[in-house]
């Protein structure tokens, strides 16, 4: 970290310190600073610390987090119940990030405005994911209108195209995933620790689907003749096996012709 980034992560945190530092260790809300507030100005620091002291863990385990930050124990070191709160506050905290960055880039593409753009209006994330939902679903229908106005196969809403019994997508972002995955249980498609932008720096992704079924099908980046195709309940289909899938290479890469 360089001294530019220090000085914002400091004023970013100093709020949280000066209001929870009696309830958790001020080198905890810098680390929770540091790791799981996305914003650049860290102005989310104080509203992630009030939800995880309002979320009404353990004291233990607030303890045994404190020592992990601090780097004082190790989650091997505890045991299984101690562990398994452990991982829990972390995992939360994980999984508040990533609403976060939706919340932020909704708030700057105006889907989310007035109070609502405030997240101190929010006593805590189960205020919060509703709205964040409620952006989602608008962001979806803008572009679904949007779309409309295109042509037949391109617009704003993914790459599209009918190809015998099977509609192919090509989504270039989360988002799109999130949209055309519904049904499935593809972690492209999830809306929390949704890891589409991970597959999408490896491989090229269409999902099909069908009348009765759908699949998501990723093309190797580094070697285009490499392909996993996996059913809509996340399992993936063996390539030795026949009808592994239903569309040729040539045909899903036309989407783009």
């Amino acid at each position: 970290m360089n001294i530019y980034e220090q000085l914002i992560l400091e004023i970013g945190v100093d709020s949280a310190i000066k209001r929870f530092g009696g309830k958790l260790d001020p080198t905890v809300i810098r680390f929770i600073g540091k790791n799981w507030d996305p914003s650049s100005s860290k102005k989310y620091t104080e509203w992630i610390v009030m939800d995880l002291l309002n979320a009404n863990y353990h004291p233990k385990a607030f303890k045994n987090f404190e020592l992990y930050v601090q780097e004082k124990v190790r989650i091997n070191d505890l045991d299984w119940s101690d562990e398994q709160e452990l991982k829990t506050i972390i995992q939360s905290l994980l999984n508040l990030k990533s609403w976060l960055i939706w919340y932020d880039d909704f708030c700057k593409d105006g889907y989310i405005a007035g109070k609502d753009a405030d997240i101190y209006s929010f006593k805590d994330r189960t205020e919060f994911y509703p709205l964040v939902y409620a952006a989602m679903d608008k962001k979806h229908e803008k572009h679904e209108n949007d779309y409309t106005k295109k042509s037949k196969y391109h617009g704003p809403l993914a790459l599209r195209k009918q190809i015998g019994n099977w509609l192919v997508i090509k989504p270039k972002d989360k988002y799109e995933a999130m949209y055309w995955g519904q049904g499935s249980n593809w972690c492209i498609s999830t809306k929390s620790a949704n890891k589409f932008d991970g597959y999408f720096k490896k491989f090229i992704i269409y999902i099909l689907k069908s009348e009765n079924d759908m699949l998501c099908v990723c093309q190797n980046r580094h070697d285009l003749n490499d392909f996993d195709v996996w059913t809509k309940e996340n399992h993936r289909k063996n390539p030795a096996k026949s009808g592994f899938m239903p569309l040729s290479r040539e045909e899903l890469e036309s989407i783009d012709k």
